[in-house]
């Protein structure tokens, strides 16, 4: 099954002092071992036998597009003010391809075996969230600062990578609507 991958490359409101302390205003610019951070996920994708169509979302998309290469597959426009709303706009434009894998621009260490395993793993159902358990995560990143959420047989974070097979996902998309605002809040 082919997917069509949506990178979400937006900002949040206001001034993000974590992109301007590399030089930039918008976080999916930030370089990475010396290329826009968006342009490493878009690459992946591209790679992965799972994707065929690829579209970039965000709000300044033109400065976006000017950082990704060069392949009919990636299309790049302008997202709505936040994921969720995004995803919705998604959700009912007819011209959607099903299913969709969504993933974000500061994904840089996405890779298209790992994509390729997850759109395995999503197969049959409607809607799949990928998770990493924190000990698997500490023991390849030591240092990182994560949100975790404590379920039976561990503690987990968010991959940021999102199978929606179907239109049938739209309650869990108003579900995410209604507490996007307190996402950091277990």
């Amino acid at each position: 099954m082919t997917y069509t991958a949506v990178v979400l490359a937006g900002s949040r409101p206001g001034r993000d002092s974590f992109a301007q302390s590399f030089g930039t205003d918008l976080k999916a610019l930030i370089p990475v071992a010396g290329e826009p951070m968006v342009s490493r996920p878009v690459r992946a994708l591209a790679e992965s036998r799972n994707i065929g169509r690829i579209i970039v979302l965000g709000q300044a998309p033109e400065r976006i597009a000017a950082a990704l290469p060069d392949d009919p597959r990636i299309e790049v426009s302008e997202s709505a003010g936040t994921i969720a709303g995004t995803v919705l706009g998604l959700l009912d434009d007819p011209a959607t391809q099903w299913p969709l894998l969504v993933t974000t621009a500061d994904h840089a260490l996405l890779e298209a075996a790992t994509i390729d395993e997850f759109c395995q793993g999503a197969a049959g159902v409607d809607i799949a969230i990928g998770v990493v358990e924190r000990a698997n995560l500490l023991a390849r990143l030591p240092q990182s600062q994560r949100t975790w959420l404590k379920f039976r047989g561990g503690a987990y974070t968010g991959a940021n990578l999102f199978a929606l097979r179907s239109p049938a996902v739209r309650p869990a998309i108003e579900l995410w609507r209604s507490v996007e605002q307190d996402r950091k809040k277990a």
